[in-house]
């Protein structure tokens, strides 16, 4: 019978999982790779009837381009599997608008004239903030692997356009038209959205090791901007607004980074 007891608690043992054995307190992380945006282009236009034909004031944002980044932060486990934590990241890309606007003829139909321009220098920032809950996959020996997820706190900044100040004149009765200045502000919005990411490690020590991280994170910030001023003529006043460039812009995206990891 004693001889049966000593069997059975060795196959006990041999089947708790390696992380029961070897159970870590906490962890920390500092990343840097790769940052890869889910947001696309944007169109900021704005429109109205002037002269009773369309007036079009508008910028082309391109796609985010990929950057480099990096990611910081670190939890603790409240059970074997189980841990909270909390990361931050920041990314910033330099980027040219192009811009064009276009005005109607004021005695003629079919006679607009347009004017284009590329607006350097702008600057798209955004900062994350991301709390998680932990699960680990794999913690044994030196490999250890979680999955993680949960709210993204964005701070999202930006120089958005709010006009094109333009000048029309008629040399000869020919529409000319073309731009004086670009009213261009820094905007900056917070939102929330969510994360979702995997991150592992292979420790060369108790404590210090090496890993690789990918997160994935989406929120969306609403823009707020007022309609466009009108063209400088001494007939501005036949300007009516239709539709401002009023909508939103998506933040967030793929982060793929490799870095130093630390247990205890």
């Amino acid at each position: 019978m004693a001889r049966m007891w000593s069997v059975m608690v060795l196959v006990v043992l041999a089947a708790v999982p390696a992380w029961a054995q070897d159970r870590d307190r906490g962890w920390a992380h500092l990343s840097f790779g790769g940052a890869f945006s889910t947001a696309g282009e944007e169109t900021r236009r704005f429109e109205g009837r002037y002269f009773g034909e369309p007036f079009i004031d508008q910028a082309d944002y391109p796609a985010p381009k990929a950057t480099w980044t990096f990611d910081v932060g670190g939890g603790a486990w409240i059970t074997g599997r189980l841990g909270v934590g909390v990361s931050a990241g920041r990314t910033s890309r330099e980027y040219d608008v192009p811009v064009f606007i276009t005005v109607p003829h004021p005695n003629r139909a079919n006679a607009a004239a347009t004017a284009r321009s590329l607006s350097p220098f702008f600057d798209r920032v955004e900062t994350e903030i991301n709390v998680h809950a932990a699960w680990a996959l794999v913690s044994r020996d030196r490999l250890r692997l979680r999955v993680f997820g949960g709210p993204t706190f964005f701070r999202y900044s930006d120089v958005l356009t709010y006009g094109l100040e333009s000048n029309q004149t008629l040399p000869g009765g020919v529409n000319t038209v073309s731009i004086v200045s670009l009213d261009a502000q820094e905007f900056t919005a917070n939102t929330v959205g969510f994360h979702l990411g995997l991150d592992g490690g292979y420790f060369f020590t108790d404590h210090i090791g090496v890993g690789a991280m990918a997160r994935l994170s989406r929120g969306s910030v609403d823009l707020d901007e007022p309609a466009p001023a009108p063209p400088t003529t001494p007939l501005s006043n036949s300007f009516v607004p239709t539709q401002t460039g009023d909508g939103s812009v998506g933040v967030g995206g793929f982060v793929l980074g490799v870095g130093l990891r630390v247990r205890f």
